[in-house]
C-alpha cells in the first residue's frame, strides 16, 4: 500500500475514533483531559519488589486505574497533595483527573476502592475520599 495513503487512512481512523471522546472541536484536534479533578483519594503505593515500582514518582504521574465495576482501564493523572514525590511503600493523598469522563463517573462514590497499574504491574491501590464533580 502507498505510504501516503496509509498515513491518510490512519489519520482518518484516529479522528473518527477520537471524535466521540471529545478530541475534535471545530475541526481541530484538542486535548480531551478535563482540567478539574474528578475525585480525591488516599493512595497506597506497594513496596518495591523484584524491580517493580522501585523508583519514586512525581506529581502528574499517569498510571492506569481499574474500578471493580468496569472492565476498561482508565488513565488517571495523580496530583499529589502536600508533596511532589512519592516513594514505593508511601501512602499519600492526591487529586485524580480521569482521561475519559464517561458514565462511570455516576458510579463512583466516597469509600470506593480501586487499583492502579504501571503497564501490567499492580503498583498500588486507592480509596476515594471525596467526589469533586
Amino acid at each position: 500500500m502507498n505510504y501516503r495513503l496509509q498515513v491518510i487512512i490512519n489519520l482518518i481512523i484516529f479522528i473518527l475514533y477520537n471524535t466521540e471522546e471529545g478530541l475534535l472541536q471545530n475541526g481541530t484536534i484538542v486535548n480531551n483531559m478535563d482540567s478539574k479533578p474528578h475525585f480525591n483519594a488516599l493512595l497506597t503505593y506497594l513496596p518495591a519488589k523484584d524491580g517493580i515500582n522501585s523508583t519514586p514518582v512525581s506529581s502528574g504521574y499517569r498510571p492506569t486505574i481499574k474500578f471493580s465495576f468496569e472492565q476498561e482501564l482508565f488513565i488517571g493523572i495523580q496530583e499529589f497533595i502536600d508533596t511532589d514525590l512519592v516513594f514505593p511503600g508511601d501512602v499519600v493523598s492526591a487529586s485524580i483527573t480521569m482521561s475519559k469522563r464517561k458514565e462511570f463517573t455516576l458510579k463512583i462514590y466516597e469509600g470506593l476502592d480501586f487499583e492502579f497499574y504501571d503497564g501490567e504491574n499492580l503498583i498500588g491501590n486507592g480509596v476515594i475520599t471525596k467526589v469533586l464533580f
